[in-house]
């Protein structure tokens, strides 16, 4: 248990600057947090029941979250018709050193950020098996979305997944559950040049963008990005997929109201099997030949790809 602080508090402005939100603004009763998404505009952080019953008559609107610190019965009573009672989650802290732990055999990890902000994802033999987030704010670790596949619980991986850099001595702040959001990321630094931009992600745009989602997922090996964090976004949001092994690039699929009808100035080189892809619905558009040492092809939407044989 962590004294001499207020854990709370501690643990909304590390989830701030995990989602990329704006600094919580202290309340009377706890907290605000403007985070402005159409599904969860602001969130409100009480440090007791007993001003629930105020603030579900004051602030009712779509969008708006309650999450409060006190036990499940004592929120409900002072909740409104208007209001939905999600699962009970559980703040959790710890104060100490680290206790280095080995990877379980068979699981590798793979830890991508530079701070303030980590991601740690663990895969076994290139599937996911767990994933999570790490943000620091004024010396308190907050752990944020963190998710562990069914097959792989109860196994050890909650212990490797501090993300390299994050001090042995840092004080943790975890909340159970699942949570939605966007992380941050920090500017590049190279040497000691500090670069204007940095690579990314990748953007496709599409018609019919969850349709094509689920089509390059089926030809990388991909993954929908919210079925491993437990986001959840409207349908006619951009769509984000990954590599559930960590090692390409994150894809978004933008939904656009025009059709492609010019070449893509800008495309995707992938590794594969042209006779697979077009069984996948991919189109031919150039075979290889004399002059180029790859096949091109085209998405259902017509977004040109080159194909190269694996090495």
């Amino acid at each position: 248990m962590i004294t001499g602080m207020d854990i709370l508090g501690a643990w909304v402005r590390g989830w701030a600057v995990s989602r990329e939100v704006p600094p919580p603004v202290e309340e009377p009763d706890g907290f605000r947090v403007d985070v402005g998404l159409p599904r969860h505009r602001v969130r409100y952080l009480l440090r007791s029941p007993s001003t629930v019953a105020r603030r579900a008559r004051t602030v009712a609107a779509p969008g708006t979250w309650l999450k409060v610190c006190g036990s499940r019965a004592a929120v409900i009573e002072g909740l409104t018709a208007e209001w939905e009672a999600r699962p009970t989650e559980y703040l959790m802290t710890f104060d100490g050193a680290f206790v280095p732990a080995e990877v379980p055999a068979g699981y590798s990890v793979a830890v991508t950020g530079e701070g303030p902000v980590w991601e740690a994802s663990v895969t076994a033999e290139g599937a996911p098996a767990a994933r999570g987030w790490v943000a620091v704010a004024s010396g308190v670790a907050v752990f944020d979305r963190i998710v562990t596949e069914p097959e792989h619980r109860r196994r050890g991986r909650s212990t490797v997944e501090r993300p390299a850099g994050l001090g042995s001595g840092a004080r943790v702040v975890r909340r159970a559950g699942l949570a939605r959001g966007v992380r941050r990321r920090p500017r590049s630094r190279i040497g000691r040049i500090e670069m204007t931009a940095r690579f990314k992600d990748l953007a496709l745009d599409a018609n019919d963008h969850q349709s094509l989602a689920d089509w390059w997922c089926r030809a990388m090996g991909y993954v929908r990005r919210d079925s491993l964090t437990g986001d959840e976004r409207p349908d006619d949001w951009p769509v984000p997929i990954v590599d559930p092994a960590g090692k390409g690039p994150l894809i978004w699929l933008n939904p656009v109201p025009e059709k492609k009808t010019v070449k893509n100035r800008l495309h995707l080189d992938v590794f594969g099997d042209p006779a697979e892809l077009l069984e996948l619905g991919a189109t031919l558009v150039r075979e290889r030949d004399d002059d180029i040492e790859w096949e091109v092809l085209a998405d259902p939407e017509g977004n040109e790809f080159c194909v190269f044989t694996p090495r």
